[in-house]
C-alpha cells in the first residue's frame, strides 16, 4: 500500500496565507469561513476495519466550534482558537508538545479536528468537490494525528485515510492512501505520558492532480477508531488555497513561518553550508521570490532554499543581512513554549557586572546558560528576548557582544546576532552553531551593554528574559527556564563606566578529548585540579585555544585566564 509520504515527490513545509479576517478566498476549501460550507460530512462505525467499507450517515456531528476533544458530540469540529493538543506530551520534555498546535502552522484562522478522544468504533469523514484547473493542479493540505496503539492487526487499528475520486466517483488508487497506528513506515512520536499513545506532528502534503485538469474530482478525509471499540484516533486537518507545490522565498524568513525575526538564525545555522540552485533575480527586498526547491529540508520544517536569504545558492553568514533588513515583517500565530520549571530545566539568567550604576553610565549585564549542577545537553542554537524599561535606557544604546561564549566563536563556529528595538524596550538575541555538531555544558553566553538614562532619582531597571527557544541539531526543543535581574540606577554615584568584563567560554564541558577555551582577551591560561595544583599552563593565541585533555584524569578542574593583571576562573569537568 502506498503511503501518504509519497503522494508528493518532495513534501516540504508549505505556506498558508494568514487571513486577516475570517473569510476564505477559495470557496471555503481552507475552512477560513469557520464553517463547513461547501464540505459534506458523515459519521459511521468502524466495525470491520480498513479493508471493508463503512456505512455512513450523512451530516455534520458537532458541538460547536472549538469543542473539546473529550466531547463525545464533537465529531467534526472547526477550531479557531489556537493552543496545544491536550492529549499528548513531548517525549523529551514531558510537557505539551509546542509543535502540536490546534491550528496548522502557517495556516489561516481555522483548522478542523476530525474525531475525538472518545472510543466506541467511531468513524468520521469530510468530503470536498474539487474542480481541477491549470492554476490549481496541486491539492495541498496539512494534517496531524493522535492515535492509541493497542497492537491489533494493522487493518484493525485506528487510522487516517485520504481518498481521491474521479468525476465518476471511481477511486484513483495512486492518489489514495492510509496510515494506521503503529505503521512502521510513519515517523510517529510516542507520547511522553503514555507508551501506547502515538502522534504525528503537523505534516504538509501535496497531491498532483495535473492529469485531471478540466474535470471534477472529490477529495475525502476519513478518521476512525479501532474495530474493537476500545481505542481512539483523531486527526487535525487544514487545506490551502494555493495551487502550486513550490512556495516562494521571502528573504530573511529562513524558517518559513511568515516572519523575519531572530528565530530565523536557528534555521540558518542548521542549513549552514548547504548549496542549491541560485534564485533568479534574487534580492534582499521583502517580497515573494520564486525558487526551485533544494534537495534538503529542515526536519519537520522548511526547505533549505529559504535559508538562502540572498539567493546566491549557498547558505552562509551573508544570509543574516536579509533578516536584519526585513526584521519583524509580517506575522502569523506563533505558539509560545509552555512555562518551564526552573527546578528541572537549565536556567538562562542575567548577571549584572555592577548591581548599581550611575545615571548616563554604562551597565554591563552578563548572560549565562545552565550551571554545573544542571548543564544543557545537545545545544545547537538558542534565541531569546531581553526586555527593559526604555524610559530608563538611552535610545539606541544597547549593544551585545559574544566574545568568550561557550556556544562558539562568532562568524567561525557560530552565528550570533542581536536586534534592539528601543521603542518597545526589547533586545532580541540568537546564537546558533555552524558546525553541524552540538555542544554540552554551561557558561557565559554574551554581554548586553546599555547606557542608562539621565534620571534624577534612585531608579530600578528590571531586565527580564522572555521568548526563549533552544534546540538541538534536529530542531527539537530543549526546555530552558529563564531569570532576569535588576540594575539600580543611582544618580548620586556620578557617571560610572566600568571596564568591559573578560569572559571564558569552555566547551564541551564536561570534556573528554579536547577542550576549546574562548575569551575576548587573554595572556596566560592555567588549569588547576581540585587540590589547587597547576596541571597545565599555556600562552593564549588569539581568542580561541584548543587543549588536548585526553591525558587528564577524570575529575573537577578550574580554568583560569590571566589578562592585564586580572584573573577569571571557570569550573571544568573532565570525564
Amino acid at each position: 500500500m502506498k503511503h501518504l509520504f509519497s503522494i508528493a515527490a518532495a513534501c516540504v513545509l508549505l505556506s498558508w496565507a494568514n487571513t486577516a479576517s475570517a473569510q476564505s478566498s477559495c470557496n471555503n476549501q481552507d475552512f477560513e469561513d469557520s464553517t463547513f460550507t461547501n464540505w459534506s460530512a458523515a459519521t459511521g462505525l468502524n466495525t470491520n476495519g480498513i479493508l471493508q467499507p463503512i456505512t455512513w450517515t450523512s451530516g455534520v456531528v458537532s458541538n460547536g466550534n472549538n469543542a473539546a476533544c473529550t466531547d463525545v458530540a464533537a465529531r467534526h469540529t472547526i477550531l479557531t482558537v489556537n493552543g496545544l493538543d491536550p492529549t499528548v506530551t513531548d517525549p523529551l520534555t514531558l510537557l505539551p508538545d509546542t509543535q502540536m498546535t490546534l491550528l496548522a502552522p502557517n495556516g489561516g484562522v481555522a483548522s478542523v479536528r476530525l474525531g475525538n478522544s472518545n472510543i466506541n468504533y467511531e468513524a468520521e469523514k469530510l468530503v470536498l468537490p474539487y474542480t481541477v484547473t491549470s492554476s490549481n493542479t496541486w491539492f495541498q493540505f496539512q494534517y496531524a494525528s493522535v492515535m492509541q496503539d493497542p497492537g491489533h492487526q494493522w487493518h484493525e487499528q485506528p487510522f487516517f485515510m485520504v481518498n481521491v475520486y474521479d468525476q465518476t466517483m471511481t477511486a484513483i488508487p495512486s492518489l489514495c492512501d492510509t496510515i494506521w497506528a503503529g505503521d512502521i513506515t510513519v515517523p510517529y512520536l510516542i507520547s511522553g505520558n503514555d507508551p501506547y499513545l502515538l502522534y504525528r506532528r503537523w505534516t504538509p502534503l501535496s497531491i498532483d492532480l495535473s492529469a485531471f485538469v478540466g474535470t471534477n474530482v472529490t477529495i475525502e478525509f476519513v478518521n476512525a477508531d479501532c474495530v474493537f471499540s476500545g481505542h481512539f484516533g483523531y486527526t487535525y486537518i487544514d487545506v490551502s488555497c494555493f495551487g502550486s507545490a513550490i512556495p516562494n522565498v521571502w528573504p530573511g524568513d529562513c524558517d518559513y513561518d511568515l516572519q523575519a525575526n531572530i528565530v530565523d538564525v536557528l534555521t540558518l545555522g542548521v542549513a549552514y553550508g548547504a548549496t542549491g540552485t541560485p534564485r533568479a533575480g534574487a534580492t534582499t527586498t521583502w517580497q515573494a521570490e520564486p525558487s526551485a526547491d533544494w534537495a534538503q529540508a529542515v526536519p519537520l520544517g522548511a526547505n533549505y532554499k529559504h535559508a538562502d536569504s540572498n539567493g546566491d545558492g549557498i547558505v552562509d553568514i551573508n544570509d543574516t543581512l536579509a533578516i536584519s533588513l526585513n526584521y519583524n515583517q509580517t506575522h502569523t500565530f506563533r505558539q509560545q513554549n509552555p512555562a518551564v520549571d526552573p527546578l528541572t530545566a537549565p536556567m538562562l539568567y542575567l548577571d549584572p557586572v555592577m548591581d548599581t550604576v550611575g545615571a548616563l553610565s554604562f551597565a554591563y549585564v552578563d548572560i549565562y546558560l545552565a550551571n554545573a549542577a544542571m548543564p544543557v545537553n545537545d545545544l545547537y542554537g538558542i534565541s531569546f528576548t531581553i526586555t527593559y524599561d526604555n524610559a530608563l535606557v538611552q535610545s539606541g544604546s544597547a549593544q551585545t557582544t559574544f566574545n568568550g561564549s561557550f556556544v562558539g566563536v562568532k562568524n567561525s563556529t557560530m552565528i550570533a546576532m542581536a536586534h534592539d528595538n528601543s521603542a518597545t524596550g526589547e533586545n532580541d538575541i540568537a546564537l546558533c552553531r555552524l558546525t553541524h555538531t552540538e555542544v554540552d555544558g554551561y557558561g557565559y553566553v554574551g554581554t548586553l551593554r546599555i547606557t542608562t538614562a539621565g534620571v534624577t532619582s534612585l531608579s530600578t531597571l528590571n531586565l527580564e528574559i522572555s521568548n526563549v527557544k533552544a534546540m538541538n541539531g534536529q530542531m527539537v526543543n530543549i526546555p530552558i527556564a529563564a531569570m532576569g535581574a535588576p540594575v539600580v540606577i543611582d544618580p548620586a554615584a556620578g557617571i560610572t563606566n566600568p571596564v568591559a568584563p573578560n569572559h571564558i567560554g569552555l566547551y564541551p564541558n564536561p570534556a573528554k578529548e579536547s577542550l576549546v577555551i574562548t575569551t575576548n582577551a587573554a595572556e596566560t591560561i592555567e588549569i588547576t585540579n581540585a587540590l589547587g595544583q597547576v596541571v597545565y599552563t599555556t600562552t593564549a593565541t588569539g581568542t580561541t585555544t584548543t587543549i588536548d585533555v585526553r591525558e587528564f584524569e577524570a575529575g573537577v578542574y578550574f580554568v583560569s585566564v590571566y589578562s592585564e593583571g586580572t584573573k577569571n576562573t571557570e569550573r571544568l569537568v573532565i570525564e
